[in-house]
């Protein structure tokens, strides 16, 4: 009976190829986008699954509130939290911590004579590796990083430096440290929320050592604090006492900054694709994200799965003389319905064959334009084939359902009769239903996609109070090239075309790692504002063109006591733009009144992401030796010729230390890449699902226009003019795009208004858009349909009324 059904299919696809192949063609393409978003879905869902024991795996995470500022909730402690969980609780059998502040987590690693910049350096305690399962290719996980100034590679970065000679034992140079190599991991082996290069003890001095001696509680929440539980210890009871355990180390400490904090347990296994919490060590994938791309999967191919329920429905009369013959000949219902599905599923699986391929050439350009790095692996997820079957199965059963139940329930007389394909609910009324929501689902698209590049464009040209073209930055990540940077900047700055040069600790649009809490003359900590700082030097303002509204700017021999604030900030204290210069603000330390001496004011910038708020500022003097990047203000068109004389004269100054440089303007939109990926997709998905709406379209209007050969022939005779013709022709589908903007409108309004809310600067949706987005629907549909309908307006009359 199977190949039965297999010949009759087979004969029905030769016999309408032209309807096969539409169907074929929108089912591959819609299967492509399925695959793809399962392959990506499925990378992202084995984030952090391989870990030993990860139901028992936490990250202490904490949320901040200073006076009536905006709740903070963060990924990050301070530095004591962790180790004091580990002492002070039963049930915590492990413990580590993981600091990847920006200037520690790039570095210039050194071998002999090889030598690079390398990024996703971490230091962290030594039961890093007990706490978290890696692959190791060399060493003990157990104990290799006990020692101070001991690090751990991954396979890449070892290679980098030593071929294929191993790595152990060897003596590698960091920061102008030395490092023994007492580790190499396999990082790619299995996919990570902490995706580091490489990893140092902690006890190696710097910045490591400061976070061990620290006994901050309040403030320093830049530490990444991870626990591993011991068996059957509950994680609810840990949560339900760590409100006590704060108050009794911090208590004091928090009152006095007037900070409200508290913490809590974030599963390990939930972070890459549920944390949204800032500060995160790497850049997680939004859940929301993942599930819109899985929705608009879902969505193109639903709609490859109705183009295949409306050419069915719409050839049903065209069947009926078949189904009546199998009726009489004895064929019952359920072997038609078997048939009707058997053929839906078997073409479901071919597109899935041709889809297959398709996916594997278009794997590269899909990757580029999502930001993603699917590798596509058939032998990596077997688990894959399950889902290609269930969903082979699934659209079939879809795409196969109505029409199978359809046909098969004509009666045999019937179906020898004029008009045996129409039933009392009338079966056009349901293909226009359908085309109506393959549309609705089209111009959804369309008009997400017009709003989410509306909102880019909006950031990227949003003036953000400072210039952000013409500069350049280079980084200086050695002590030795620090000491030499303020020789550097002077020869530097006398180039023609470089305007002036700017030493600074974080650039804008870097997360600033340091802030504290200031408060005026009378008042107290409990009533201070917390102030991000930027550490910087006297030609800051300058360098990004930042007007100076009151005072004067930092000098040379200024000392990080005296800072400018800008306007948030001196509104925030209770002060006036003009009064603020030579007045002084304090803050307390360790019971130590610190006083700031105010010198003057600067206009408000968005030094942080455009998803933010603005937020007080302070800039405070640092010397050239302490600076980790250099900023360049040029006035050229040549930057070829700027970069190699600028990069001749580091090297000139710094011969071991490799030259680096980004554009601040680029380095910003990098900031926005999550959304730029999205918009890539949403346009490409848009592009796919008008494609097949118009396929299905195409293929209705040329049954609709077979079918009505000889009213257009009486009509032509008549007098009718081939415009009139096409007029009349095109009428009801564009009636039907028409009712399909109504209809996808309010929901795409409502949907892309929330997803602006993300931002605390974003555009107002205009109506404009939704009059271009139906424009172009209709423009869309009348060429696919008008096609079809002049053909039909043009042909021969007597052709179509010769057998009459």
């Amino acid at each position: 009976m199977l190949r039965n059904n297999l010949k009759l299919i087979l004969r029905q696809f030769w016999q309408n190829k032209t309807f096969s192949l539409i169907n074929i063609l929108g089912l591959t393409l819609g299967t492509a986008c399925c695959l793809y978003i399962l392959f990506f879905a499925m990378e992202q869902y084995q984030y952090d699954k391989h870990h030993a024991d990860l139901d028992a795996l936490y990250r202490v995470v904490t949320d901040t509130k200073l006076q009536e500022n905006p709740r903070r909730e963060m990924s990050t402690l301070s530095p004591p939290i962790a180790p004091a969980l580990g002492e002070e609780f039963a049930e915590v059998e492990n413990w580590t911590r993981v600091i990847g502040t920006p200037d520690v987590s790039q570095q210039i690693l050194k071998w002999k004579n090889t030598s690079f910049y390398e990024t996703k350096g971490y230091y962290v305690d030594p039961a890093f590796f007990q706490v978290f399962t890696y692959k190791w290719v060399e060493g003990d996980p157990a104990h290799a990083l006990d020692e101070p100034y001991t690090v751990v590679l991954t396979r890449k970065v070892a290679e980098k430096l030593f071929g294929r000679q191993s790595a152990l034992g060897e003596s590698i140079e960091i920061a102008d440290n030395e490092f023994r190599v007492t580790g190499v991991v396999d990082a790619q082996a299995n996919p990570s929320h902490i995706r580091g290069h490489y990893y140092m003890a902690i006890n190696s001095g710097g910045i490591g050592e400061y976070v061990i001696n620290n006994n901050n509680w309040s403030g320093n929440n830049f530490i990444h604090g991870y626990i591993k539980l011991k068996p059957q210890a509950s994680a609810e009871v840990v949560a339900a006492r760590l409100p006590a355990f704060l108050e009794q180390h911090g208590g004091d400490q928090l009152r006095n900054m007037g900070m409200e904090k508290s913490l809590h347990l974030e599963a390990v296994r939930d972070i890459h694709l549920f944390s949204e919490r800032s500060n995160q060590v790497e850049t997680t994938v939004s859940s929301s994200l993942l599930y819109i791309l899985l929705t608009i999967a879902g969505f193109i191919q639903f709609l490859a799965c109705i183009n295949f329920m409306n050419l069915t429905t719409a050839r049903s009369t065209l069947r009926a003389k078949e189904v009546g013959i199998r009726k009489t000949v004895g064929a019952g219902r359920g072997s038609l319905i078997s048939q009707f599905l058997t053929e839906a599923v078997l073409l479901s699986a071919i597109a899935f064959l041709l889809a297959i391929p398709l996916i594997k050439l278009a794997l590269p350009w899909l990757n580029l334009m999502t930001g993603s790095d699917v590798t596509g692996s058939f032998s990596q997820y077997p688990q894959i084939w399950l889902l290609i079957g269930a969903l082979v199965l699934l659209t079939g059963l879809l795409a196969g359902s109505y029409p199978a139940f359809y046909l098969s329930g004509f009666k045999a007389v019937n179906a020898f009769k004029a008009g045996s394909g129409r039933s009392r609910f009338s079966v056009a009324n349901l293909r226009k239903g359908l085309v109506v929501l393959q549309f609705a689902v089209s111009v959804g698209l369309v008009i997400g996609a017009i709003l989410i590049h509306q909102q880019l464009q909006f950031i990227q040209n949003r003036d953000l109070g400072f210039q952000k073209e013409q500069q350049i930055i280079v980084p200086v990540r050695t002590d030795a090239a620090r000491s030499r940077l303020a020789t550097f900047k002077q020869e530097v700055k006398q180039l023609p075309a470089v305007r002036t040069v700017s030493g600074m600790l974080a650039t804008p649009g870097q997360f600033v790692t340091r802030d504290f809490s200031v408060y005026t003359e009378g008042q107290t900590m409990e009533s201070a504002q917390n102030t991000k700082v930027i550490y910087t030097d006297e030609d800051y303002l300058d360098a990004l063109n930042i007007p100076l509204l009151a005072g004067r700017a930092l000098l040379p021999g200024d000392t990080t006591n005296q800072i400018v604030l800008n306007e948030y900030a001196v509104a925030a204290l209770g002060l006036s733009v003009s009064d603020a210069p030579g007045t002084e603000v304090y803050s307390d330390f360790d019971d130590e009144q610190i006083t700031y001496h105010i010198v003057g004011v600067m206009q408000d910038f968005n030094f942080q992401s455009l998803r933010s708020d603005m937020y007080p500022l302070m800039l405070s003097y640092w010397p050239p030796n302490q600076h980790f990047n250099t900023l360049i203000s040029t006035q050229t068109e040549d930057y070829a010729g700027l970069l190699a004389t600028i990069e001749t004269t580091w090297n000139q100054l710094n011969p071991d230390t490799p030259f680096e440089y980004s554009f601040l303007d680029e380095d910003l939109q990098k900031q926005y890449q999550a959304e730029t990926n999205l918009s890539y997709i949403i346009s490409l998905f848009t592009f796919l699902a008008i494609l097949i709406s118009c396929m299905g379209l195409f293929g209705l209007a040329t049954f609709s226009m077979e079918r009505r050969v000889k009213e257009i022939g009486i009509r032509k005779v008549l007098g009718a003019t081939t415009g009139s013709l096409v007029g009349r022709l095109s009428k009801e589908f564009l009636a039907l795009v028409l009712l399909a903007l109504v209809l996808a409108s309010p929901v795409a309004w409502y949907f892309m208004r929330q997803w602006l809310t993300e931002f605390a600067y974003h555009i107002q949706i205009q109506w404009w858009v939704f009059v271009l987005v139906g424009g172009f629907a209709v423009a869309i549909a009348f060429l696919t349909v008008s096609f079809q309908a002049v053909r039909a307006a043009l042909a021969n009359p007597v052709e179509a009324l010769k057998s009459e």
